[in-house]
């Protein structure tokens, strides 16, 4: 229900601070180091729970309460961050964000740890989807594909430098120096973002409570449930992989750290190529769902491999796989909905990372149920990952039944008028 009356639907810009290169820059550090704390975890893991006396499962929890708060606050966010200028949540976020590291380096017990890492998940709900929303609006659609991807390599490169230089520093230092060293950092990236980014006021004044609204979108529903499934086992089962690394192949910490390098160069790889396939599909006016289940297949088949090898060398090929295609679907769903051109953009985009994090917090807990690398560890991931295929391929027959060329008339009631982009100096 309208509470606000439509008095402007022309974007403005309040004070030009930068070009849209420099906001798309930093953009991509917060991306860079929200990258370097997301995948901080897996590898130190085992480490995190000797430390805090508790098992490996129940340190877990520690990342399911990120991803939870993450996937409770998300869609409610956004809906204000489609009416509100975004620099102000994504500055806000930024800071709550520099925080909550500090505060995990500073936890002492599992119980403060998990506090924290709740309110990690709250300033990432804040910050991000604001930020995938702010760039898009600052690039034109044709190359908004691969300005997307750039924002997924940059989180990958985040893991490549950060995640091995966190596993050394906690086999040095200890686990908590690197995340109190994130949070300081962050700081940095912050002030440099509150000089960048502009203020572009909403091109569509009117308030609207859309929160679930587009739901009701066949189209929405089953790309949104396709991105569950696959992150379940695809996040889910990387959560357990430095256990697992430990347990079959007796790795340490460093060596976790460089097998997290080989993941962060394979995620950069995965982002770059799925920008550059899903605006070559689009050009060519061709569905881009089979980038989806094509890489959703191969995700399922390498997490099963990966998951059962007992051979470092096929451990590690399959691995390359499982990550390679699960960054390509992940950037291409987000790229899906961003094109979207509808004023509950960042409400679409926040309902993805949520249930992204539904999908791992589903997935830790589903996994963490059965033994670490078993038969039925094996299966239940592959069963995700081809349920997602399944679902990823039915987004091609809705607008197949409708008559739609697109796949998006049915959320024609929630397009705004034609895009206003501010241009580059």
């Amino acid at each position: 229900m309208s509470v606000l009356r439509d008095v402007d639907r022309k974007p403005r810009l309040d004070k030009r601070r930068s070009s849209a290169g420099l906001q798309c820059a930093v953009l991509y550090l917060l991306f860079f180091v929200m990258g370097t704390e997301g995948y901080l975890m897996p590898p130190i893991l085992p480490t995190i729970a000797a430390d805090l006396h508790v098992s490996v499962p129940l340190a877990a929890a520690a990342a399911t309460a990120f991803v939870l708060a993450y996937a409770i606050f998300g869609p409610p966010l956004g809906v204000l961050s489609d009416i509100l200028p975004k620099r102000t949540p994504v500055l806000v976020g930024m800071a709550l964000f520099a925080l909550t590291n500090i505060a995990v380096g500073l936890a002492q017990n599992l119980p403060q740890l998990i506090i924290a890492r709740v309110l990690m998940g709250l300033s990432a709900a804040i910050a991000t989807p604001a930020a995938w929303s702010h760039l898009a609006d600052v690039c034109p659609p044709g190359h908004r594909g691969r300005a997307i991807a750039r924002g997924f390599a940059a989180y990958g490169l985040g893991q490549v430098v950060g995640v091995p230089l966190g596993a050394f520093g906690t086999q040095v230092f200890g686990w908590r120096l690197p995340y109190i060293a994130i949070g300081v950092g962050f700081f940095l990236v912050l002030l440099w973002a509150f000089r960048t980014l502009d203020t572009i006021h909403p091109r569509d004044r009117t308030l609207r409570w859309n929160l679930f609204r587009p739901l009701l979108s066949p189209i929405i529903l089953l790309t949104l449930a396709a991105t569950f499934t696959v992150m379940a086992g695809r996040l889910g089962a990387f959560t357990y992989l430095g256990a697992l690394l430990e347990m079959r192949f007796a790795f340490d910490v460093a060596a976790n750290g460089l097998v997290g390098l080989l993941v962060g160069v394979t995620v950069i790889g995965g982002s770059l190529l799925s920008g550059a396939l899903t605006d070559r599909q689009r050009g060519r006016a061709r569905p881009e769902n089979w980038i989806m289940v094509t890489t959703a297949v191969l995700f399922a088949a390498a997490v099963a491999i990966t998951a059962t090898a007992t051979a470092l060398g096929i451990f590690l090929a399959a691995l390359v796989v499982w990550c390679l295609a699960g960054s390509i679907f992940y950037s291409a769903q987000q790229s899906y909905l961003a094109n979207i051109p509808s004023p509950a953009r960042t409400t679409l985009v926040a309902w993805h990372s949520t249930i992204m994090s539904l999908g791992n917090a589903t997935g830790n807990t589903v996994l963490g149920a059965v033994p670490l690398g078993s038969p039925a560890f094996a299966v239940l991931a592959a069963i995700l990952g081809l349920l997602g295929a399944a679902l990823a391929g039915a987004v091609m027959l809705v607008p197949a039944r409708t008559g739609a060329t697109t796949g998006l008339s049915e959320i024609r009631d929630l397009e705004a008028p034609a895009e206003v982009h501010q241009p580059s100096r």
